[in-house]
């Protein structure tokens, strides 16, 4: 099990700000967009790949 690593919010935004990868501090895993339904893809809403 992945130790889970905490930062105070200022500090994060510090980081971000210099230019720090703070990506090891969120858990990808529950990651959602707020506010947007989930869609179902259909084949036609992927594009073709064009021959060459």
């Amino acid at each position: 099990m992945k130790k889970e690593r905490t930062i105070k919010a200022k500090e994060l935004d510090n980081r971000f700000d210099n230019g720090e990868d703070v990506s090891g501090y969120f858990d990808w895993a529950k990651a959602r967009r707020l506010n947007q339904k989930p869609r179902r893809v259909t084949p036609s809403d992927v594009p073709c790949r064009k021959p060459r």
